[in-house]
C-alpha cells in the first residue's frame, strides 16, 4: 500500500530514520535516497511516496490512522542508517509478524501515541511545519482606474487593518502583515474615499484605518481650504464606517523636484492635517525615492514606508 508523507524544510535525499512510538507499531523503519539534491525541487517542501506496511496497525485503527498526526522529523546527512544500506528492500514474504518494510521517510509519531492511548484522536488534527517555516505573503488590491470612479469603485472589509489610498500603494511589493489590508484606488482622490468607504455598513472589527490619500489633488492644483473640508468629511465617514478604528493618515512626502506650487500646497496641507488629525510620519528624506515620473514610490521606498506606518501602529 503507498502512504503519502510531507517532509517540510530538507530534501528527501537525507537519511531517516522512523520511529513509531504508538502501541503496537515496528519500532523502526529506515530507508534511502529520495529527490536528487542539486535538483530544481532541492531545499523545498518535497512529497515522498513510500511503501509502508499497514497490515501490523492496530485493529483500532483504519488505513490512515483516524486522524492526522504531527510528524517530527529526524534527519541528518551523516545518519548511521547509510552504514546500513539505504536501498535495500525488504521481501515482505520473509517479514515476521510485528517487522515492516524499508521506507524513504523518516518520521515520529508522539502525540499520536497520546491521542491513541486516550481514545480521543481528533480526524481533523493539524500537522504542524516545523519551527521557522516562512510566513505566506500577501499582496496588495488594485483598483484600476475608470471613468464612473465613484460608481465603479469598491472596497470588500477583510482584515483588522486597513490600508487605502491611491496608485502609490500599489507600488507595496508583497509583505508579511498576515492582519493588513491594502487596497490601491489609481489615480484616487480625498472625494473619491469618502464615496468608496460611505457604500460600506458599520463594520465593529476593524481595529485600524489608513488613508494615504491627498497626493493627486495636490498635483492637479486644487485649493488648500477645498482640500481641507474634503479631508474633514472623509474622516467622519470613516469615523461611522469603523466606530472602533483608530483612523490616521500619512503625511505626503513628495520629491524635491516637484514644481515648487506643489510642494509648497503638500506642505500646507500636511500641517493642516497635522493640527487637525493623527498622522503618520513618512520615512527619512534620504532613504525616499521617487521613479523618472517623480510621483510615484520606488517598490524598495513603498516597502520602506509599510513597515514604518506598521510599527508607528503597533
Amino acid at each position: 500500500m503507498r502512504g503519502l508523507v510531507l517532509i517540510w524544510g530538507k530534501p528527501c535525499s537525507y537519511k531517516c530514520s522512523l520511529r513509531r512510538q504508538v502501541r503496537g507499531l515496528p519500532q523502526t523503519v529506515r530507508g534511502g535516497d529520495g529527490v536528487d539534491p542539486e535538483s530544481e525541487l532541492a531545499g523545498s517542501p518535497q512529497v515522498c511516496l513510500a511503501d509502508i506496511h499497514l497490515a501490523t496497525l492496530p485493529s483500532s485503527l483504519d488505513s490512515n490512522l483516524g486522524f492526522r498526526p504531527n510528524f517530527e522529523l529526524n534527519m541528518s546527512e551523516n545518519s548511521e542508517l547509510n552504514e546500513a544500506g539505504g536501498d535495500e528492500r525488504v521481501d515482505l514474504s520473509d517479514l515476521e509478524e510485528g517487522e515492516a518494510p524499508c521506507t524513504n521517510v523518516a518520521v515520529v509519531l508522539r502525540e499520536s501515541q497520546q491521542m491513541v492511548e486516550e481514545g480521543n484522536a481528533s480526524p481533523r488534527q493539524e500537522v504542524h511545519p516545523p519551527e521557522g517555516r516562512a510566513l505566506p505573503y500577501h499582496h496588495t488590491t488594485r483598483h484600476f482606474t475608470t471613468f464612473y470612479k465613484v460608481r465603479d469603485w469598491s472596497l470588500v472589509i477583510t482584515q483588522l487593518v486597513l490600508v487605502i489610498g491611491d496608485s502609490n500603494l500599489s507600488r507595496i511589493p508583497r509583505h508579511k502583515y498576515p492582519l493588513v489590508q491594502i487596497d490601491s484606488f489609481l489615480g484616487a482622490q480625498i472625494h473619491h474615499l469618502k464615496e468608496i468607504l460611505g457604500k460600506l455598513d458599520p463594520c465593529l472589527t476593524t481595529q485600524k484605518v489608513v488613508l494615504a490619500v491627498g497626493l493627486n489633488d495636490c498635483l492637479r492644483n486644487n485649493q488648500l481650504g477645498t482640500m481641507t473640508k474634503q479631508f474633514q468629511l472623509l474622516l467622519s465617514c470613516a469615523k461611522t464606517v469603523f466606530p472602533r478604528a483608530e483612523i490616521v493618515v500619512p503625511v505626503i512626502q513628495f520629491s524635491p523636484q516637484l514644481q515648487s506650487k506643489h510642494r509648497i500646497l503638500m506642505g500646507k496641507l500636511n500641517q493642516a492635517l497635522e493640527e487637525s488629525c493623527k498622522t503618520l510620519k513618512g520615512i527619512a528624506e534620504d532613504q525616499f525615492r521617487v521613479n523618472q515620473d517623480l510621483i510615484h514610490w520606488t517598490s524598495e521606498t513603498a516597502n520602506k514606508i509599510l513597515h514604518s506606518w506598521m510599527s508607528q501602529l503597533n
